[in-house]
């Protein structure tokens, strides 16, 4: 098994903020280069709490999962597989 990553880095607003713009606002920053279709025209959703999805959705309704919340704490942390 591969060891997790873990990334910090420092933004320049509240804590508050970063995290909810990369959980309930990741759609709106997420390349689409970097998603499963590579589509345009898609919505990223990370679904709040453990247990929560994390996917990709077509403009056809497909949903691709990448993930589940496994850590919800916000705005400390967040951890996902």
């Amino acid at each position: 098994m591969t060891s997790p990553l873990r990334i910090t880095f420092d933004v320049a607003c509240p804590a508050e903020h970063a995290f909810t713009m990369w959980t309930s606002r990741i759609g709106t920053w997420w390349p689409p280069d970097h998603t499963v279709t590579g589509d345009r025209d898609l919505a990223v959703v990370l679904e709040s709490g453990v247990g929560g999805r994390i996917y990709e959705r077509t403009a056809e309704g497909v949903e691709h999962n990448w993930g589940v919340v496994t850590v919800w704490d916000p705005p400390k942390r967040l951890a996902y597989l």
